[in-house]
């Protein structure tokens, strides 16, 4: 029988790629009001880095949503071998300043390091929540993603949080922790004939990465 679909997975992204590695990534983002409904739908929202040509994981400092809530914030490195690695979880509430950073444990200069940090903070709060070891299996950070909304059990526009935007202000650094000035962001947005359809859409500048919905 008929039912209506509901959006499992990456709704809309912002991302670039480089034909070296990327150093390093900083996102702030303000965590947004909590859903006005609760469907048992799961809401992340996060910076991350890939492997472009080995899709094996991507580590990333996660705000998440687990509908009651509350809104909390954690360090992923999924999911290498069906593994997801996942740093205790701080909580954050609405209006709370949110900085995640994806850092090298490498010297400068290499060609590569297999040695990177995920780091979660909540700057009002103070507390923060790290994966200092994540592991990679030869893959290069070439695939970088200023915002990225993930979303499942989606069924009404209010299972998004009460407003209509998180705005993500990023600086991605060259392999040489160098800042790049335009990183070539690209949008991804949501696909069409997305259910429910509520207000995607993607704002893309050279710093700043807003998903919509």
């Amino acid at each position: 029988g008929a039912r209506a679909p509901i959006i499992r997975g990456w709704l809309e992204y912002v991302s670039a790629t480089t034909s070296t590695w990327y150093g390093e990534i900083t996102a702030t983002w303000t965590v947004p009001p909590q859903p006005t409904t609760n469907e048992y739908q799961t809401l992340f929202f996060f910076p991350g880095f890939e492997d472009y040509n080995d899709e094996l994981s991507i580590v990333q400092p996660v705000l998440q949503w687990y509908a009651p809530g509350p809104w909390a914030l954690a360090s992923w490195n999924c999911c290498m071998q069906g593994t997801v690695w996942e740093s205790l979880p701080v909580k954050a509430r609405p209006g709370d300043t949110i900085v995640g950073t994806i850092m090298p444990m490498c010297k400068k200069g290499l060609n590569y390091c297999a040695d990177w940090k995920v780091i979660s903070e909540n700057k009002t709060t103070g507390r923060k929540t790290s994966l200092r070891k994540t592991l990679l299996e030869g893959q290069v950070w070439n695939w970088a993603f200023g915002a990225v909304l993930e979303v499942y059990g989606v069924r009404q526009c209010s299972d998004f949080p009460a407003n209509n935007s998180v705005v993500f202000t990023v600086e991605l650094y060259d392999q040489n922790r160098q800042l790049i000035s335009d990183p070539g962001w690209t949008g991804t947005p949501a696909a069409q004939g997305t259910t429910p359809d509520c207000n995607y859409g993607l704002n893309v500048t050279a710093t700043q990465e807003t998903l919509e919905y």
